[in-house]
């Protein structure tokens, strides 16, 4: 009596807090077919639209969720399932039905602080399916180690990354997570391909040929800057007058990084340096002052 009287206290005060009214509590409690019930978040699956909530009694329930579940929380921060974390005290008002409880209202009670957010994106550098964790090497900064739980989500193109097991080095991901007793844990991983993903950096270079051959091209900028590209089958070759590039003429190349750090020579014009060049314009063109025009006389 004094357990059962001490939960209904409990979800008494959570309702209040969280603004529930108190007559859906008690209608709950008269009719069999609702229930309502106090706890913590213990695990969350989106793709389920599931949550599951360990009451102060210490049992566990396996709540589903439905487009007309209403969340409630003191700053209305809280929309929708994916808004909720494990830890968080909710009070959970629904109805049983054969295949299982069904959540009319989950509401968030106040005064729990949630987790920062943080993402990094990179490259995976190492997997450990045991422990389980990975390894990301982010564009900027150290090389950081994720913990993966049950809560962590996958996602990838082809649907083929269900989990850290699936993970190899060498893969580009971005990662959502937050800190938690000085670890980061993952919430949520996007693996990608990097030739369809992240297209590569690309690099232009206008200017005198220094040096030519199948296999390369080196432009000479106005600054004495030179950038050598390699050639490779699908470089495209256009040479004004035609014939072979040759050293003197002027060309313009544009291209992209490979992941050597390479430039990749996509396309080259190349203008024979005897030809007819048409003035380049100026960085800055000079305007001309426009004339004036008297405003016709009202009539």
């Amino acid at each position: 009596m004094l357990a059962k009287g001490f939960h209904r206290v409990v979800v008494a005060m959570l309702a209040v807090a969280i603004g529930l009214p108190a007559a859906a509590s008690a209608q709950g409690e008269a009719a069999e077919e609702r229930f309502r019930l106090a706890g913590e978040v213990t695990a969350i699956a989106l793709d389920e639209q599931v949550v599951e909530v360990q009451t102060l009694r210490g049992e566990d329930w396996r709540i589903q969720v439905t487009s007309e579940t209403v969340y409630r929380s003191p700053g209305g921060e809280i929309e929708g399932l994916a808004d909720l974390e494990t830890g968080m005290r909710v009070v959970v008002i629904g109805f049983l039905t054969e295949d299982g409880a069904v959540a009319h209202t989950i509401g968030v009670a106040a005064g729990q602080d949630r987790p920062r957010l943080q993402r990094a994106a990179g490259t995976i550098t190492a997997v450990r399916p045991s422990v389980p964790s990975f390894e990301l090497e982010p564009r900027q900064g150290e090389s950081l180690t994720f913990l993966v739980t049950d809560q962590t989500g996958f996602v990838s193109r082809d649907g083929q990354i269900q989990g850290v097991g699936d993970l190899e080095p060498g893969m580009p991901a971005a990662v959502v997570y937050h800190q938690r007793d000085g670890e980061q844990v993952a919430l949520r991983v996007v693996v990608g391909h990097e030739s369809e993903d992240r297209p590569p950096a690309g690099v232009r270079a206008h200017g005198k040929v220094t040096a030519y051959s199948r296999q390369s091209i080196t432009v000479e900028d106005r600054d004495g800057e030179s950038v050598t590209f390699v050639i490779t089958d699908s470089t495209r070759i256009k040479r004004r007058g035609g014939g072979e590039v040759q050293v003197g003429d002027y060309a313009f190349v544009a291209g992209q990084v490979d992941d050597e750090g390479r430039p990749m020579a996509v396309l080259i014009l190349a203008t024979p340096a005897d030809a007819d060049r048409p003035d380049r314009p100026p960085v800055r063109p000079q305007l001309q002052p426009r004339a004036t025009q008297e405003a016709p006389a009202e009539r």
